[in-house]
């Protein structure tokens, strides 16, 4: 398979690497509007054709897959375009800033018989896809709750010197955390299913970039399962954390660090050694992930962003055998329809009257 890559931005160049490790593709051309940084990127993964538009880059080059990794305005266009010249479409999250949009690419990926898939990579995280073979396999009894933390710390003084083209998301309607909020409902829609309520809260301590808020926490029911996300923009250091609580074991994922604890039932012991022991076995699993996670560092056997990697293969997968790729278009909608329901919230408690 021709890949052609659309973006040259931070994440394409994690997509071009997982595309070069991972696939049997062959990267053939690369396109962006800043024709420099395109350049640049093609003379550093040794693509051939340079392109600073799109139109062209169809019409001249024989491709079969295309990544979209741009700013979120720009998906729903340009996976459009690469359906309608032929080409599969991995695009990066969120699919489209609105349903209308996503059901148009919906559309046009039927139309045309193109595979359209969402990179919402952290769903593919080494140990996201552990934590849900513990759940498969029973091991947490029933899942109860869910808590997912994003804290990305994003300081004023961190912009100083930034290109517009590097604080794209500040054009956003909410800012920084509707670029991070796609993780948060991908993870709810997952475990939660469909939430029969959603309530969104938000405030601005001052702390982040410029935006109406820097804090947003989301709660979310389902018929078995509670669900809570936190993304903060004004706390330190960087974490990703997912927590499962199941009735029988509770899971807690590091997503930045890649460990996996467990957390089970309290024994029947001496109340000192009870009270100690649960934290003595998971320092001992901490460190044994840490040996194990830094060895496969130094041996080049994970990378940054993992769950890319893996979405990446199974969606090259997905072509080859006709498979369902990695996330479907419907999941992917209900992300798009989810980030309205968030937008409706946060207007709606911007209009509560404060007690």
């Amino acid at each position: 398979m021709n890949t052609g890559i659309i973006g040259c931005g931070q994440m394409a160049q994690v997509h071009i690497s997982y595309v070069l490790k991972n696939t049997s593709a062959k990267i053939i051309s690369i396109c962006d509007v800043e024709e420099t940084k395109t350049r640049e990127t093609a003379a550093r993964f040794g693509i051939e054709k340079c392109y600073t538009n799109p139109a062209t880059m169809f019409a001249q080059c024989p491709l079969d897959v295309v990544h979209v990794v741009t700013p979120p305005a720009s998906h729903a266009p340009l996976a459009i375009q690469a359906m309608e010249a032929g080409c599969h479409v991995l695009v990066e999250k969120p699919m489209a800033l609105s349903v209308e949009e996503a059901d148009q690419m919906i559309l046009v990926a039927r139309h045309t018989g193109r595979k359209l898939s969402v990179d919402h990579n952290h769903l593919f995280d080494p140990v996201v896809l552990q934590a849900k073979r513990y759940l498969s396999e029973g091991l947490l009894g029933r899942l109860t709750g869910l808590d997912f933390f994003q804290g990305f710390g994003l300081r004023l003084d961190q912009m100083t010197g930034c290109t517009p083209q590097e604080r794209w998301f500040s054009s956003l309607p909410y800012g920084a955390i509707q670029d991070l909020v796609p993780h948060s409902l991908a993870f709810l829609l997952d475990f939660v299913r469909v939430p029969r309520t959603f309530h969104v809260t938000t405030k601005a301590t001052g702390i982040a970039c410029p935006g109406p808020f820097d804090e947003m926490r989301i709660l979310a029911e389902g018929d078995q399962v509670l669900g809570a996300c936190t993304i903060s923009l004004s706390t330190q250091p960087l974490m990703e954390r997912l927590t499962l609580y199941g009735s029988e074991m509770t899971l807690e994922a590091n997503l930045n660090s890649m460990t996996l604890i467990k957390k089970r039932k309290e024994r029947r012991l001496p109340k000192p050694i009870r009270r100690t022991l649960p934290d003595l076995e998971q320092s001992l699993q901490l460190l044994s992930s840490i040996v194990v996670n830094t060895s496969k560092y130094l041996l080049g056997k994970i990378a940054a962003y993992p769950g890319v990697g893996e979405l990446v293969r199974r969606f090259y997968r997905s072509i080859e055998s006709g498979g369902e790729p990695p996330v479907t278009v419907e999941q992917a909608r209900e992300v798009v329809r989810l980030m309205d329901v968030v937008r409706q919230e946060t207007e709606r408690s911007h209009a509560c009257v404060s007690l």
